[in-house]
């Protein structure tokens, strides 16, 4: 059997597909959830330690799921005390000027939100297009008429 073609994926302007944007230096840490919070103590228990990264993982996320809300209230009390951090340290948190944080940090301007409403269109695959394009125009009197009729 042949194999499928791959999808592509349309890639983000400006960057190599897999790689993130760097960190600014001097950025606030970023959010932990309750679960990551959990994992970074419960993980130092005797029990992780003979089991590979994966294979910990997986068993400390089978020990998450099981847990009742009542056992996992203490970390998510400590997650949200974590967001609270991270917000407040963000606010604080002044980026290099023309780093590419500070210019997402800048909110759009009026020009850029309109000229990224018109960008749907054009992004659209042709054969959408095209189909925009015959919604939009009435049907021809000769387009509509029967093969048969025509060859009368």
């Amino acid at each position: 059997l042949p194999k499928p073609a791959a999808k592509s994926a349309a890639k983000p302007e400006g960057k190599p597909a897999g790689k993130r944007a760097k960190k600014a230096a001097g950025a606030p840490k970023g959010v932990a959830s309750a679960y990551t919070l959990w994992c970074k103590e419960e993980r130092q228990a005797a029990e992780y330690a003979p089991l590979s990264f994966g294979e910990a993982g997986k068993a400390l996320g089978a020990k998450w799921r099981s847990l009742s809300g009542e056992a996992k209230a203490p970390w998510v009390e400590a997650s949200k005390r974590d967001r609270a951090r991270h917000a407040r340290e963000m606010e604080a948190f002044a980026p290099a000027p023309g780093s590419p944080s500070a210019e997402a940090a800048q909110p759009p301007t009026k020009k850029e939100e309109e000229d990224d409403d018109d960008d749907e269109e054009e992004d659209a695959p042709l054969s959408k297009r095209r189909r925009q394009g015959r919604a939009s125009q009435p049907a021809s009197p000769a387009s509509s008429a029967s093969p048969a009729a025509s060859a009368a």
